[in-house]
């Protein structure tokens, strides 16, 4: 998704929706060791082999998913990603989103879409 202003510095809740307020969004997720981070990296976030990055010096990065959670936890305007398994083991702290797939279609992590290569398959 674009950002509204056209400035790639820039990454506002404000510029997802005008509902939102004018917070940086905050993202945490695993290190870059991480089989998760990898996946991300190559279907969820940009173009990163031509060099772009997501919030490269604002992103929480941690091999142990706990500290993850307590980042969410004290911070409101953060998200985060996690692996699937770890995921369904907590979903009574964590919530997923769907991702639009190439038919305009939002497919949820589930252990259906998930165990089939659907949700994996959503995002080109």
């Amino acid at each position: 998704m674009a950002n509204s202003d056209g400035d790639d510095a820039t990454h506002l809740w404000s510029e997802l929706s005008a509902d939102c307020p004018e917070l940086e969004i905050k993202i945490a997720g695993p290190d870059s060791e991480s089989g998760t981070y990898e996946y991300f990296s190559e279907t969820i976030f940009g173009d990163m082999d031509n060099g772009e990055t997501f919030h490269p010096t604002r992103y929480l990065e941690d091999s142990d998913d706990n500290v993850l959670v307590e980042y969410l936890q004290s911070n409101e305007d953060a998200i985060a990603y996690f692996g699937f398994a770890y995921y369904s083991e907590n979903t009574d702290t964590l919530h997923a989103t769907a991702i639009e797939n190439d038919e305009g279609e939002m497919v949820a992590p589930d252990a259906t879409s998930v165990g089939n290569g659907r949700y994996v398959e959503t995002v080109t």
